[in-house]
């Protein structure tokens, strides 16, 4: 039975070939485009061009497909000079980004070849974001393999639900893609550091919200209490500042910042071992970490606890809380509730959620996807008070990246900057004040952030960069940051600044700052000599580290037959030119002071 249906079957395909190889008696067989093959005249099949390039139609590069007509396409060619930005143009004459920034680099300034490609030889400081390699401050590079995503990262990685992790224009990682996993609250069950969890109030009751009055406590849907049927007494609690230390605070006082998520307040003055002339406040009270406003922690002052802030060590640099939650250290030395978003990224700006809901924000409702990672969430400028803002620039270690010791791990254009100054006051030059190392990602170009001029940080001893070590551009010199006669610097940043004409000479009198040469500032030109600290001529000296005082190495080739030593500019003004300062109308009042690490090489006294 088989074979005699193979034999009809045999026969017909035979004699369907027959008929296809058949001609129209043209003597020309008919095309088959999509084949693969160029035949008949074909220009291309495919990925099959014979001699056909963007070159021979006219063009100048670029690489041509194919249509479904056997015709090439030539979009993806280019002609440099038609006025058209072409698939692989860099630039196109008046056309495309011809910045120094779009080929890679921070400064100078990028020309368009006659090829249409960028020339970069007036460009300077290259940016590393976008070389491909991780370059310190990166989590990621978006131009390397396979997106610039770490193959191990992922959102489970940080707690997240599956979803897709990008990397960003600032070399960042980006978890918008991800999602939160759902909450404890809801499940009927009193846990995951709720406060209630529907007719579960945990045994509290108004009393223990410090509404004496009593009434009804009851439960948000969000698991936080309801105090809005709680009635509130004056009897047992305190108020206004100073409070009486230990005492509940009056809760109708808070009612309208927090009118129906009402957190308990207690009477603590928890500086008072820092300043003695710090007051007793109302801050909220607690038992647990739990009970603290998202980001704070449960502390203890003289038997009282309260919702505060936990100390750290290094800005920049990661802490945990103590109530589990991650952080990173705030430029003030406090640890900050940390999320997964970076610098740039969206965020939630939970202060102004917290006024326009009226309801606070605890620690068990922490959501990763709402909080910087390292930065504060800037609202948005419209509409006002936003509750959606941009995370900043984070703090970063100022004193570190100056040491060498870690990287500056800003983002890109910005770059690590001490804002420590020391500052004079007409009325007491005598007695000069330094303001505390404080580390900020500062924009390093004009125009990244609004009415704010951009810095290069450099160090004035080294005159080097502390971005990647560089030197300062050509035609700058690294000077140190002086409003003249007031304000100095704290620390040994200076800033790259374009010089114009023949610096001056050390020792040279001078009126302003930018007329002496790299490493040297104008100031006062021999403290021990001066009188009138308001009033006294000026010099160029050169800038040293004020932790040697005699035989620094910056002072070592100055003019022989001088004694040359380098004076902090803190001690230029103070009684003596020592490190403290006496009240003249209380001797017994002896303030040690904060001497500024930038000195400068002056003659010693005789």
């Amino acid at each position: 039975m088989l074979k005699t249906i193979a034999k009809p079957m045999v026969f017909l395909v035979f004699s369907g070939m027959m008929v296809l190889s058949c001609d129209d008696g043209s003597g020309e067989k008919g095309n088959v485009c999509g084949n693969g093959i160029l035949e008949n005249g074909e220009l291309c099949d495919l990925d099959q061009f014979g001699d056909t390039t963007c070159e021979s139609m006219g063009f100048d590069a670029g690489e041509l497909t194919c249509g479904a007509d056997c015709q090439p396409v030539t979009s993806g060619c280019r002609a440099c000079g038609n006025q058209r930005l072409d698939p692989g143009e860099a630039c196109e004459v008046t056309l495309g980004d011809r910045s120094c920034l779009a080929a890679g680099y921070i400064l100078g300034i990028a020309v368009c070849t006659d090829e249409c490609t960028l020339e970069t030889s007036g460009c300077e400081v290259p940016l590393a974001c976008g070389n491909g390699a991780l370059d310190p401050g990166e989590a990621c590079d978006l131009t390397a393999e396979d997106g610039g995503v770490p193959p191990e990262v992922t959102c489970g990685s940080v707690g997240l639900l599956p979803g897709v992790v990008v990397c960003d224009e600032h070399c960042q990682l980006d978890y918008i893609g991800c999602s939160q996993p759902a909450g404890t609250c809801g499940n009927g069950l009193l846990d995951g550091g709720e406060q209630c969890e529907d007719r579960d109030l945990g045994g509290k009751t108004c009393e223990d919200r410090f509404f004496f009055g009593g009434g009804t406590l009851r439960c948000h849907p969000d698991c936080t209490f309801d105090t809005s049927a709680c009635s509130p007494v004056r009897e047992g609690t305190t108020g206004g500042e100073p409070c009486e230390v230990g005492l509940p605070c009056y809760p109708a006082d808070f009612t309208l910042i927090l009118e129906n998520g009402l957190m308990p307040h207690v009477c603590v003055n928890p500086y008072a071992e820092f300043n003695e002339l710090a007051v007793a406040a109302c801050f909220p009270s607690c038992e647990r970490h739990a009970d603290c406003p998202l980001g704070r922690v449960c502390l203890e002052s003289d038997g009282v606890h309260y919702c505060g802030w936990q100390s750290c060590d290094t800005p920049g640099e990661a802490c945990t809380l103590m109530s589990g939650l991650p952080g990173f250290c705030g430029a003030y030395r406090t640890c900050v509730i940390a999320g997964v978003r970076e610098f740039g990224q969206e965020c939630v700006v939970y202060e102004n959620v917290v006024t326009e809901t009226s309801f606070p924000v605890f620690n068990f409702q922490y959501n990763p996807l709402a909080l910087c990672a390292r930065g504060t969430c800037v609202p948005f400028d419209d509409p006002p008070n936003s509750p959606y803002g941009t995370c900043s620039a984070p703090p970063c270690d100022a004193t570190g990246v100056l040491a060498g010791t870690v990287p500056d791990a800003c983002p890109p254009m910005y770059n690590c900057m001490n804002t420590s100054v020391v500052q004079i006051r007409s009325w007491a030059p005598d007695r000069p004040t330094r303001s505390p190392d404080r580390g900020e990602c500062l924009p390093m170009t004009d125009g990244l952030v609004e009415y704010q001029a951009g810095q290069m940080a450099c160090n004035v001893v080294t005159q080097r960069m502390t971005y990647q070590d560089l030197p300062c551009p050509e035609g700058h010199l690294c000077v140190p940051p002086i409003v003249p006669d007031y304000q100095f610097p704290g620390s040994l940043y200076g800033t790259c600044e374009r010089t114009s004409g023949t610096p001056l000479s050390l020792g040279v009198r001078c009126s302003a700052n930018l007329q002496c040469g790299a490493g040297a500032a104008c100031v006062m030109s021999d403290p021990f000599s001066t009188i009138d600290l308001t009033d006294y001529p000026k010099a160029c000296r050169r800038a040293c580290d004020a932790a040697v005082f005699e035989n620094n190495p910056a002072c070592a080739d100055l003019p022989e037959g001088t004694d040359w030593v380098c004076l902090s500019i803190t001690r230029f003004f103070t009684q003596d030119h020592g490190l403290t300062w006496t009240d003249p109308d209380d001797p017994e009042n002896v303030e040690v002071l904060d001497p500024s690490p930038l000195g400068f090489c002056v003659p010693d006294q005789i």
